[in-house]
């Protein structure tokens, strides 16, 4: 059996391109000696972080063949018709040409929608825009719909849905009747440039001063101005901290900007724009604590990359069920929250006893991973022979 490896993101997509990687090495892990894999890459960009990673790609375009054939899929009154004119698209050809019997999209993506002959793994890493709608991401755009329209048109027909937790998966069942069978709750991982660390600042230095660090890009539910207020509550106190901010702005980086201005704290921020691999392991190396005061989940990743870098987490308290106990857990609709778990983290103690938590969590996620690659090399080997049933 072949499996085609589909990547669709960018490095400046952050989390997401790495999830990428990481799915690519975990299935060529998990294939070798049994099944064959052929990574497919839409940006010419990515290559090279492949080609570091020990695999060659071949890039490909989703063409108005393809974007036909998405449409029928989604339209089924006039999908029969349009079939009859368009029954495969480019990319689907592609795959097809290359004997591919399995796809594997290591993001949510339409193009999973634009097959209408092979079968596919999909991946959900979220629910957020139904657990939060508010927020401007969910719905400028007309984001909420073309989440939806992805989902109850690709999920029905996915060999298997990947989630990042149980809990997703839950929400995934519950909300698009998607039978629990199908649905693999398989953690994120580190992201795969990222080096293990001992906490003692052993990067090259960005930032001069001691500071918090916060990995996120320039989203709305990424909550950057409640650390703004955090830091003007403390500096009220005489309590001068710095933070450092990394990320790609998303809209949201002026409001930032105007916010930090506003509350007189924009000496004490640090904003870096989006770091290289390199770098994002010099700004973990050098920060006192992480910090992770985010809405959106249930999961997320720089927590697994603070307890891997051997850094103290302050994290979201809804989502404790990702970081059990190894985080100091704060109200994200709470700057005073925010602000005592900083002052909390500037006690070398207690930085301490949330690195020591954290490289236990650490291990449990990594277990349960494990876990989950055997459940997954179960369904591929039984798709495996029953594929052998048709040309």
């Amino acid at each position: 059996m072949k499996i085609g490896v589909v990547v669709v993101d960018l490095l400046q997509s952050g989390g997401g391109f790495n999830q990428a990687l990481n799915a690519v090495l975990q299935m060529g892990r998990l294939c070798a000696g049994r099944f064959e894999i052929e990574v497919y890459c839409y940006h010419q960009e990515s290559l090279p972080f492949l080609k570091r990673l020990g695999f060659s790609a071949k890039s490909f375009q989703f063409s108005l063949t393809d974007r036909i054939a998405l449409i029928a899929n989604i339209n089924p009154l006039i999908g029969r018709f349009v079939r009859s004119l368009f029954p495969v698209g480019r990319f689907e050809r592609l795959l097809l040409a290359d004997g591919v019997d399995l796809v594997f999209f290591t993001a949510p993506t339409v193009y999973s929608v634009s097959l209408t002959r092979l079968n596919y793994i999909a991946t959900i890493w979220d629910l957020c825009h139904r657990d939060m709608p508010e927020f401007p991401e969910a719905r400028i755009d007309g984001a909420f719909e073309t989440r939806e329209v992805l989902y109850r048109s690709s999920l029905p027909k996915a060999v298997l849905v990947i989630a990042d937790s149980e809990k997703l998966a839950e929400r995934i069942a519950w909300r698009y009747g998607i039978d629990e069978q199908r649905i693999l709750a398989m953690p994120f991982s580190p992201a795969p440039f990222l080096e293990g660390g001992d906490g003692e600042g052993t990067g090259k230095r960005l930032v001069s001063d001691d500071y918090f660090f916060y990995p996120a890009q320039f989203w709305s539910h990424k909550n950057h101005v409640r650390i703004l207020e955090a830091i003007r509550l403390l500096k009220d106190r005489n309590i001068l901290i710095r933070v450092a901010f990394c990320g790609k702005d998303y809209g949201n980086l002026d409001w930032v900007r105007e916010q930090a201005d506003k509350l007189d704290v924009e000496g004490q921020v640090h904003f870096l724009g989006f770091v290289s691999p390199e770098e994002m392991n010099a700004l973990y190396d050098n920060c006192l604590a992480v910090l992770m005061p985010t809405y959106y989940g249930p999961t997320n990743i720089p927590p697994l990359e603070a307890w891997l870098k051997g850094k103290p987490l302050i994290y979201s308290k809804h989502l404790h069920a990702h970081s059990s106990e190894a985080a100091w857990l704060i109200d994200p609709d709470s700057a005073e929250s925010l602000a005592a778990g900083i002052e909390a983290m500037l006690q070398s103690e207690i930085r301490e006893e949330f690195v020591r938590r954290g490289y236990g969590r650490l291990e449990e996620i990594l277990s349960e991973r494990n876990a989950a690659e055997e459940k997954l090399m179960r369904v591929l080997s039984c798709f495996d022979l029953r594929r052998r049933l048709w040309r």
